[in-house]
């Protein structure tokens, strides 16, 4: 056999394996969004969708990238929740919840089918959001009686 063949015919055989390992490739993730250059994947999805009550994939989606929205502005803000606010959240939870001990609560967390790694974490992203709205949203619903006479007035 031609020496110069060989080199060509072990190139060929390399091609051959890796187009067999790629056909035979299984998708582990996909990018289904990406909101500031942070993507959201099918499986941040699925971890969403697993948490409550089934919702439309369109749905789902939506309220995942409104999510990292807000958690991104909540970021830009340097928006974070102390310690200290966190601790009597949990604490605050876990006796609305009539759980008499941590262990106790962290265990129903469990048994509802979620680690309490996650819980916590979810719970701290949730809090932030929601100190986010407060100071962005709340100032806005108040309205004094200034403005409730001057609106009156002008729509006699």
């Amino acid at each position: 056999m031609n020496k110069r063949l060989i080199p060509i015919i072990a190139l060929l055989v390399i091609i051959a394996i890796d187009a067999q390992i790629a056909i035979g490739a299984v998708l582990i993730d996909r990018i289904v969004a990406t909101v500031n250059h942070e993507v959201v994947t099918e499986s941040d999805l699925q971890a969403e969708a697993h948490l409550g009550e089934p919702v439309p994939r369109e749905q789902l989606l939506k309220q995942v990238i409104e999510n990292k929205i807000i958690l991104q502005a909540a970021e830009r803000e340097g928006m974070r929740v102390s310690s200290l606010e966190f601790e009597e959240a949990l604490q605050d939870l876990q006796a609305r919840n009539r759980f008499a001990t941590r262990e106790a609560f962290r265990d129903e967390v469990i048994k509802a089918d979620m680690s309490w790694e996650k819980y916590i974490a979810d719970l701290k992203i949730q809090m932030t959001m929601m100190k986010l709205m407060r100071r962005e949203i709340e100032p806005d619903l108040f309205v004094t009686d200034g403005e409730i006479k001057s609106f009156y007035d002008g729509n006699l």
